[in-house]
């Protein structure tokens, strides 16, 4: 009893197990044999279910501190392995210039001070409880760039596991019971917690509603520099993974990627999330519904140019329609110090009605002073009687409205119809012109490739 194998001093008790078992076998307290393997597995095996009884996967030592952090061998840093899970993006504001997102955190790491006991091949059978979960020393993350000091926790939402990463080293013969044993430092321990959390992000609106955003969540290793302590990337090696719907009611997911980033004391991590605007909304709702507005005031340029009230009132009707749609949109959009895509569109639409208005009153006074003109030689001529018109004096301003809206037609007037044959193209070839540029501008920004926002330096 004093040998080194009990360790015990005299008087003491020990239980022994009595066993004709051979090696690698659980003995059931019926006496019955089973492969160790099959111990603790979620699986009765013993008759009497002894060999799912009292199952601990983790074995903590006395001497354990949860307040102090693994060590590793050398000058070699411990080494934390994360990686985010994301189920969705519930709410992304642009006018708040914030997101919320839905995600877990994992986390993975090596600790030589444990020991682990009857691992499965499956690690979620090998869980860690709760009480056990909390004396241990796990990584504490800080939400570095959220709406508020938060940071990852240890509650009944998390779940923690042993991951079989290496076989048994030993078959400790002095307990009671057999079991397989495991180290620390080669099988490691998983943490998973859900969060739900607000963010902020710096949109750039320049070329809404044809822009993408990327947005970033920061993670901070706390506690610990990077000469003791780094993080690194976990699973497939992207260290990320979005697992909602990416087709959202305003934009979609195109990418996510992970870095650790350098220039702090502490191990950072950067998730780069993409986010792409739809735009179907816009281009039917403002962009091709005042596409339409504009024609039809491009379409009185081909009223009669005598018919100044019809191309006034149409133009002042679509001027005051493209007024009440602008306002109504910029109502709805973020303030920024810049003009952005859709304001250049609503500006430029506003004002080409305005010009075709202004363009519309320079022509009636042309045609007043041709009018004018008309009847001054009209007059001449029934004077010398070549003139095959009875002329008529003219009455002032109400006079020359009712001759421009009735007696004269386009044949009439051959240089103010002139001088709107010049200004309708001039008019239409500019329209057309800035429709070209601005919806080139549009369908490159709209087409740029996810990688370019995802891997450009901040």
């Amino acid at each position: 009893m004093q040998s080194d194998i009990c360790v015990l001093s005299n008087g003491s008790d020990v239980e022994l197990t009595l066993t004709s078992c051979p090696e690698e076998y659980f003995t059931c307290t019926t006496g019955q044999c089973i492969p160790l393997a099959n111990k603790c597995n979620s699986k009765i095996d013993c008759t009497d279910e002894s060999d799912e009884a009292n199952c601990n996967y983790l074995t903590v030592p006395p001497n354990y501190s949860g307040h102090l952090g693994p060590r590793s061998s050398g000058e070699r840093a411990v080494e934390i392995y994360l990686n985010i899970s994301i189920l969705a993006f519930p709410v992304i504001l642009t006018r708040d210039l914030r997101f919320t997102c839905d995600f877990y955190i994992n986390l993975r790491w090596y600790d030589g001070r444990l020991s682990f006991k009857d691992l499965n091949d499956n690690s979620m059978l090998n869980g860690i409880q709760l009480q056990e979960l909390k004396k241990m020393w796990t990584p504490k993350l800080a939400f570095v760039n959220a709406l508020g000091p938060f940071e990852t926790i240890i509650d009944e939402l998390s779940v923690s596991t042993i991951l079989l990463e290496e076989n048994a080293t030993y078959n400790d013969i002095s307990t009671t019971r057999e079991y397989y044993g495991f180290k620390g430092d080669a099988n490691a321990v998983v943490l998973r917690r859900e969060y739900f959390q607000d963010y902020s992000c710096e949109f750039d609106l320049l070329y809404y509603p044809f822009d993408t955003q990327m947005c970033s969540m920061f993670f901070a290793l706390q506690g610990f520099t990077k000469e003791f302590m780094v993080m690194l990337k976990d699973g497939d090696g992207t260290g990320v993974e979005y697992l909602g719907k990416r087709q959202l009611l305003e934009y979609e997911i195109q990418q996510e990627k992970l870095f650790i980033v350098d220039g702090y004391a502490e191990s950072r991590a950067e998730v780069r999330v993409v986010f792409r605007r739809n735009v179907e909304y816009h281009i039917f709702g403002v962009f091709l519904q005042q596409k339409v507005l504009i024609v039809v005031g491009l379409i009185t340029f081909y009223f009669e140019v005598s018919n100044f009230t019809d191309r006034v009132m149409v133009s002042l009707t679509l001027m005051l329609v493209i007024a009440t749609i602008s306002s109504s949109i910029q109502a709805t959009l973020p303030a920024t110090p810049y003009l952005k895509m859709i304001d250049y569109w609503l500006f430029i639409n506003l004002y080409q009605m305005v010009a075709i208005l202004l363009f519309h009153t320079l022509l009636a006074s042309r045609v007043m002073k041709e009018i004018k003109q008309k009847q001054k030689e009209e007059r001449m001529n029934a004077w010398t009687g070549n003139s095959a018109k009875k002329s008529r004096p003219s009455s002032g301003l109400r006079q020359l409205m009712s001759d421009m809206n009735s007696e004269y037609n386009q044949q009439d007037l051959p240089n103010s119809t002139r001088f709107n044959q010049w200004s309708r193209i001039f008019f239409i070839t500019a329209t057309l012109a800035y429709w070209c540029i601005f919806w080139i501008i549009a369908y490159n920004e709209y087409m740029r490739p996810a990688d370019e926002y995802v891997n450009k330096a901040k």
